[in-house]
């Protein structure tokens, strides 16, 4: 478990959490960073590279709270790298860098409860199966933090087209609301959301800096979809 220093009430929840589960947890202190995403960054850093943290294995952060849906043992595919008991409605597209969209996550249908995933950015709540997904998750935290400056879970969701990625269609887990600083009132929102009725959209028309950019949904590679900008971005 992933812990923001001197929020107690996160730390208790947490401990109760986890003891529920019937889990065995440790907690990995993170670091007060400005931005506050590079705590975060380093956080996860830690959780990769310690003791126990050998495949599978599964990091929590601290603002994650229990959903009806979370079930043990879980449905792990065969060829799994990584599976995501927590998920986003929020994507990445490559040409924007470290951007994370509201609305752009793309899933495909794999089984009743699973689909895969391509470019979500969600990171409170993730198993990684092998040794592949930890490492190249470790190789990001430190892109993200030392070269890029980026929140993580743009470099987690980054990776996704190397991996075998799975996420729960129904989330196991969330970030709770009732957890949050006032500034992140929406988190509850983008992360208790059922995947399995996400829309599938052919283009996407987004506004950053002036520029509107035009995005078609692409299969880059057998099995593997991205969003591809259509020409040069015009300006808004």
């Amino acid at each position: 478990v992933t812990h923001h220093p001197g929020n107690s009430d996160r730390f208790s929840h947490m401990t109760d959490l986890c003891d529920r589960l019937e889990l065995n947890w440790t907690f990995i202190k993170g670091s007060d960073c400005s931005p506050t995403y590079l705590g975060t960054n380093i956080s996860h850093l830690r959780a990769y590279r310690h003791d126990q943290a050998k495949p599978p294995f599964l990091i929590l952060e601290d603002d994650c709270e229990v959903t009806e849906y979370y079930s043990n043992p879980l449905e792990i595919p065969t060829d799994a790298d990584i599976v995501y008991l927590g998920v986003s409605s929020c994507g990445i597209a490559p040409a924007l860098g470290g951007r994370a969209l509201e609305g752009a996550v793309i899933v495909t249908d794999f089984s009743e409860q699973l689909c895969r995933v391509h470019n979500m950015t969600s990171a409170h709540a993730v198993l990684y199966v092998t040794e592949k997904a930890q490492q190249l998750a470790i190789e990001q935290s430190l892109l993200c933090t030392i070269d890029r400056f980026w929140p993580f879970d743009v470099g987690l969701a980054e990776i996704q087209s190397q991996l075998n990625a799975y996420a729960y269609k129904k989330p196991m887990l969330y970030q709770a609301n009732a957890l949050q600083g006032k500034d992140k009132q929406f988190m509850e929102k983008m992360t208790k959301i059922d995947l399995g009725k996400i829309p599938v959209r052919e283009t996407m028309k987004t506004a950053v800096d002036n520029n509107v950019h035009f995005f078609k949904l692409t299969e880059t590679e057998k099995g593997r979809w991205q969003w591809v900008l259509m020409g040069k971005p015009k300006e808004s």
